[in-house]
């Protein structure tokens, strides 16, 4: 996104900016006219997250001591998200700098409703959830044999007696855990649908990390 600043000077009265909602007095204004004194800056190009990274101290939830992301861009749980046991430990898995319309007051997340329903790809949670598929690395245990099959994990060489097991400890057990309740997926019809979906997704996003899974699956 290019942009270009401007030092202006008002023409007419001036008021608080309503998008800033009061919380910092006199620090941003508006009105009706304004006449261009010089031109500050041109050209400059902004990503998303460094647009976020400049206006991080302006952006809050109910005041300047609420704010939407700390340093690192993690999302600090509003209110209303805390008062539906929203918790920091589950806005922590998600994309750094992730912006608010992106994540409901009850912590559901848009890109997680939408897969849900058919009107995105279930790889856009994986985006947004980064923590997911992440961490583990799973293996065929070498001492199974064909009849009798095992899996461990590389990394915490945890020997799981199923690919099923397998496959929700390589995703990562406790995103999948907060991923499912947050959002009610945890009934005994919906949990399944969900993780083979998650599945899916990892598989197309990087095929080499799953290349684990039976013939049959993969």
């Amino acid at each position: 996104m290019q942009r270009a600043f401007h030092e202006v000077q008002s023409v007419g009265s001036t008021e608080e900016d309503p998008d800033y909602q009061g919380h910092f007095p006199g620090m941003f204004l508006s009105c009706r006219r304004a006449r261009i004194v010089r031109r500050v800056a041109s050209g400059l190009a902004l990503s998303e997250v460094e647009q976020r990274r400049r206006e991080r101290r302006y952006k809050v939830w109910e005041g300047p001591d609420d704010p939407i992301w700390d340093e690192n861009g993690v999302l600090n749980p509003s209110r209303q998200m805390r008062s539906h046991g929203v918790t920091r430990e589950w806005t922590s898995m998600l994309r750094p700098w992730l912006w608010d319309t992106e994540i409901s007051g009850r912590g559901t997340l848009r890109a997680a409703r939408l897969a849900a329903s058919g009107q995105e790809p279930w790889g856009s949670v994986l985006d947004v959830v980064p923590a997911l598929d992440r961490d583990c690395q799973i293996r065929v245990a070498p001492t199974s044999s064909a009849a009798d099959r095992s899996y461990q994990c590389t990394t915490c060489w945890t020997l799981m007696p199923t690919w099923n097991h397998a496959a929700v400890h390589q995703l990562g057990e406790h995103a999948v855990d907060l991923l499912i309740q947050n959002h009610g997926w945890d009934r005994p019809d919906a949990r399944p649908f969900v993780l083979g979906k998650l599945v899916e997704a990892a598989q197309e996003r990087n095929s080499n990390r799953w290349h684990w899974l039976p013939d049959e699956l993969g």
